[in-house]
């Protein structure tokens, strides 16, 4: 049985580091204005999480080098706030991890690059819910910082390269982290599957016959070969919803001011509430500027490069690709079209 919840990239705060080698500092590291820290996000009616990474990570280079976590000039330290806000009756739950997105041999195998998560702000260990290296970490590894957390609270990310490592190998290494984080209520609810098939599901019907049903958003992803997908609740063998997801991409954020990472989901096939929730859903990827989106009272569109969403007060909800598209019409139809 699955849970409500949504996967997101909590802070596209993208740890990412330019490396330059020097006889004592290691590391480099600039980011830009595009990296927000921080990110409220709708799980669903009801229940939502939100964290504040402390704004912008600022443009002036950080230096990394072999030093104790607590050095305020070869060190990393953020600040993170977690807030949950629930008006039902069950309790929310969080969990928060670094997403290894890219880190090789040798700095890979080093035991001296090390992390932590603490409540307290003096150091590293004083308080610490996680601590660990990056040892044999690979991309598309998570490292988890937070497990299950039932309130709001601050924490301190430190991460470092203890000041026991000598090996000059790992100067001129290039890595990049970034935070990513989840949300449940931990209520049991009808199963989730989810498709990119272009035989179309109806909502108050059984699957069809043939249809390819995948246990996650990324296999189906990875079926259709583009990153958007359809997905449905199934209660008692019924399509009971159906959804329109699209996934943006730290990589894509990163370049894209003011669009945030993460998995999104379109309700369709719903005249109702639906649309206002779906323009939140686009608000909360693309920001409500005019940079990317543009609609009134009864439609809702938004475009990043070759890819469009959109959402309306009938039910209708789109993600069209550069060559197939996902939707859910009025009448509650879903499907994947190649075109």
């Amino acid at each position: 049985m699955n849970y409500k919840k949504l996967s997101i990239m909590l802070f596209v705060f993208a740890l990412i580091f330019a490396i330059v080698g020097s006889t004592f500092a290691f590391w480099s590291w600039q980011s830009t204005s595009a990296q927000k820290t921080d990110i409220t996000f709708t799980i669903a009616s009801g229940f939502s999480c939100s964290a504040d990474g402390g704004g912008n990570l600022t443009s002036s280079n950080i230096q990394l080098a072999p030093a104790a976590c607590t050095n305020s000039t070869y060190a990393i330290k953020r600040t993170i706030t977690t807030n949950l806000s629930n008006s039902g009756s069950e309790p929310v739950y969080m969990d928060m991890w670094l997403n290894v997105d890219y880190l090789l041999y040798p700095l890979s195998e080093s035991k001296n690059f090390k992390y932590a998560l603490t409540t307290s702000s003096t150091n590293c260990t004083t308080g610490a819910v996680a601590q660990g290296n990056f040892y044999q970490k690979t991309p598309g590894d998570k490292v988890y910082l937070l497990n299950d957390v039932t309130s709001g609270g601050t924490y301190y990310l430190w991460i470092w390269l203890d000041s026991a490592e000598t090996d000059t190998a790992l100067m001129n290494q290039n890595f990049k982290f970034s935070l990513g984080g989840e949300c449940t209520n931990h209520v049991s609810g009808p199963d989730m599957i989810y498709t990119a098939s272009d035989t179309e599901l109806e909502i108050g019907e059984p699957i069809p016959t043939g249809v390819d049903t995948f246990d996650t958003y990324q296999e189906a992803i990875s079926f259709l070969g583009y990153p958007i997908f359809n997905s449905h609740v199934i209660d008692n063998g019924v399509v009971s919803e159906s959804y329109v997801g699209f996934e943006i991409t730290s990589t894509v954020a990163s370049s894209n001011l003011g669009v945030t990472a993460g998995v999104y989901y379109l309700k369709g096939g719903d005249s109702g509430t639906a649309f206002q929730d779906n323009v939140g859903v686009l608000q909360s990827a693309f920001g409500t500027s005019s940079t990317y989106c543009s609609g009134d009272s009864s439609s809702y569109d938004c475009q990043l490069g070759d890819y469009y969403y959109s959402a309306n007060d009938e039910g209708i909800v789109m993600a069209i690709s550069p060559s197939p598209y996902c939707a859910v019409t009025e009448g509650g139809f879903a499907a994947c079209i190649v075109y």
